[in-house]
């Protein structure tokens, strides 16, 4: 009955489903996650293999590292042994010096398996077997958690390893007891002060002290997030946990709750040798109003989501050489809100590996909403050290990622310190020494064409059509970014995201923008961004998309927010960039910094090299926007269109079958002719970024 305790955590997380339910549906209503709602509005159950992937290349490698003979990697199916031989890491002469914490355990996934291992490691040392579950809960296993119901199973499911080692009776007699901490709000009032003197004595009742008194008048909502002022407080908590008041019920009391207190900061405050997490996922504007404000004083580069708040925080309660494991979303790894984070954090504590899972690491988790990948770093570690990062995103459920991973699927080998020659520091450990290259020599695309987010109506519906749903006398199709913007028509050109298409076309759509866009000024939900730039000739492309691709626009349109625009000085500008971001050396180079999407800032980042045959560019620019314009207008969807291909005179045979197939071989023609250009063209960035074999 007590080999799978995991199985406490499922039903535990159904337990909480329905409430669940009812917060996300309270924050569609803008309703912020309240803190009681905490818990259940981010309970996340852990596979059981990312468990045992984390746990045993963070406490198994620094058992492994300083006992290299032991047999214990013959059980760690997950462990991942260091390629070169390591002499930076943390000395363990002995089990019981480990200490390992979990500080957002929930029913205790991640600390029933450590158990585990850690009885393991104890029996190869030759210990009793019948000391061992109480060696393990009285010395190694912490737990940290705010939400009551969790952190009572997280104890029981330890208690229940314990009893599945030792049998009912031997577990019966035993003293030690999981060292679960449970997270309370605690207040402590000014007139208060002088019970908590009376309390720990006055050598003690330091400033600090009275500090972090203070500090958990709100433990439930911050959490684990707390960094107590009081750094030390074992002293404290043995001279306040030996005061006896008798019968005094005053002072008894105010000592429960100071003790209390200075439990927590101990758990808080314990620099651990291990710690693993599989932390809290939720964005900073989803979280109620007093946590949001906490985040921003407290985690100012890191304050976006709640996980990277705990990346930072768990990094501060390791040991100098510790390791730090845990499975989090893959936003801090890449994303614009994390540079000045991710800097810091990849030189303070760099990676000893990574297994980059991407969607559907969790089965219950569908579609593409959580992306995570798992992460082990050292603090202060060598950030020149050779790391293995795995990219197993190609899994389609988390079984499948478990068994890349065991077969050293998509393994790449890169150091910490390559990063920060990139771009923001992105984690791009796929990148190939050319592509490092070019973004340290290369001249950045926003010299040459930059791209901005357009507009946002604020209800399509309302303000967009597509340009055969209107009077077609009421678009005025002319409009110039000198323009006075006074004219009749109501409608003008808009460029909106759509399907794939290179070089030219996807002009669908028409916007109301009558009196120079009042209406949609004056909408409540509306964002008018980058109008400088209405109406001006550029490359449209969408924001949001599988594939990069990129259209020449002529003057006289607005662009929208999922559909950028890059503008340059000149026409050779805009030329250069368009055969730019076709080319084939633009994939490797967006992989870098647009992994997630095509966002201006991250377009503008992409590295340039040029080659001395930018004039021919141009050329090569102008027939292919030309056949593909020759395309676009052939059919009834463009604005342009005229007549059918087959109905044109240069066409006309003396039969129809044979007017078909002159007209079959023209756009065999084309084709061939777009190809060999393309080709052409991506000859000519091959050769600029010396790729040519």
């Amino acid at each position: 009955a007590c080999k799978d305790v995991e199985v406490i955590g499922w039903l535990y997380q159904f337990y909480i489903s329905e409430k669940k339910d009812a917060v996300f549906a309270g924050l569609k209503k803008d309703i912020k996650i309240s803190a009681e709602n905490i818990p259940a509005a981010t309970q996340l159950f852990t596979p059981h293999w990312i468990v045992r992937y984390l746990v045993e290349n963070s406490l198994g490698r620094l058992w492994m590292l300083n006992h290299p003979s032991s047999k214990i990697a013959e059980r760690m199916d997950y462990y991942i042994a260091p390629a070169d031989q390591e002499t930076d890491f943390l000395r363990i002469s002995s089990p019981e010096e480990i200490r390992i914490c979990d500080p957002a355990c929930g029913s205790g996934h991640m600390l029933t398996y450590a158990f585990d291992l850690l009885h393991s490691i104890y029996e190869e040392e030759g210990y009793d077997t019948n000391e061992i579950p109480a060696l393990i809960l009285g010395n190694n296993l912490t737990g940290i958690e705010i939400d009551e119901r969790a952190g009572a199973l997280a104890a029981f499911a330890l208690a229940m390893k314990a009893a599945a080692y030792l049998g009912w009776g031997r577990f019966q007699r035993m003293k030690a007891q999981p060292n679960i901490c449970v997270l309370q709000d605690v207040t402590f009032a000014a007139a208060e002060m002088q019970d908590v003197l009376a309390v720990v004595g006055k050598d003690l009742f330091t400033a600090d002290l009275r500090e972090a008194l203070g500090q958990f008048e709100k433990a439930k909502n911050f959490g684990s997030l707390i960094v107590p002022k009081l750094r030390d407080p074992a002293e404290t908590l043995r001279v306040a946990e030996s005061r006896d008041f008798g019968s005094d019920l005053l002072l008894t009391e105010a000592q429960a709750r100071v003790v209390t207190v200075l439990r927590m900061i101990e758990a808080l405050s314990t620099k651990y040798h291990v710690v693993v997490a599989n932390p809290p996922y939720k964005k900073k504007s989803d979280l109620n109003r007093l946590l949001q404000s906490f985040l921003i004083a407290s985690y100012p580069d890191c304050f976006s989501d709640l996980y990277s708040a705990f990346i930072d925080r768990l990094d501060r309660i390791s040991l100098a050489k510790g390791i730090v494991a845990m499975i989090t979303m893959d936003s801090w790894l890449f994303g614009d809100d994390y540079t000045n984070f991710r800097s810091r954090m990849l030189m303070n504590s760099p990676f000893l590996q990574l297994a980059y899972l991407g969607p559907r690491a969790f089965d219950e988790i569908k579609g593409e909403v959580v992306q995570v990948a798992c992460f082990i770093s050292q603090r202060c570690g060598n950030p020149a050290r050779a790391a293995d990062f795995f990219d197993l995103t190609s899994g389609q459920n988390s079984t499948e990622k478990a068994v890349l991973l065991q077969a050293g699927f998509g393994k790449y080998v890169a150091r910490t310190s390559d990063f920060t020659s990139l771009p923001r520091n992105v984690v791009a450990y796929f990148v190939s020494e050319h592509t490092r290259q070019a973004y340290l020599k290369g001249t950045p695309l926003k010299e040459f064409a930059e791209a901005f987010t357009g507009l946002q109506t604020g209800d399509n519906p309302r303000f967009i059509r597509t340009w055969s749903e209107v009077d077609h006398s009421r678009i005025n199709y002319t409009v110039g970014h000198g323009t006075t913007r006074t004219w009749k028509e109501k409608w003008v050109p808009y460029v909106k995201g759509s399907e794939f298409r290179k070089w030219y076309g996807n002009h669908t759509f028409v916007l109301d923008w009558s009196s120079d866009g009042a209406s949609i000024k004056s909408h409540k939900s509306a964002k008018v961004q980058n109008e400088q730039f209405y109406f001006r000739d550029g490359l449209a492309y969408n924001t949001i998309a599988n594939k990069l691709s990129v259209r020449r626009v002529d003057a006289g349109h607005i662009f929208d927010q999922k559909n950028s625009m890059f503008f340059g000085e000149t026409k050779k500008a805009l030329d250069f960039a368009l055969c730019f971001l076709h080319s084939k050396v633009a994939p490797p180079l967006l992989r870098v910094v647009a992994a997630k999407d095509y966002g201006p800032g991250s377009m503008k980042l992409l590295p340039v090299l040029q080659s001395g045959e930018e004039t021919s560019v141009s050329h090569l620019v102008d027939i292919l926007v030309h056949i593909a314009k020759y395309d676009w207008d052939a059919y009834e969807t463009s604005w342009d269109f005229t007549t059918l291909p087959l109905l044109s005179p240069e066409h006309k045979g003396e039969t129809l079958e044979k007017t078909y197939t002159r007209l079959r071989a023209h756009w065999h023609g084309m084709t061939d002719e777009m190809r060999r250009l393309e080709e052409e063209n991506n000859r000519i960035f091959i050769d600029a970024y010396g790729l040519k074999e």
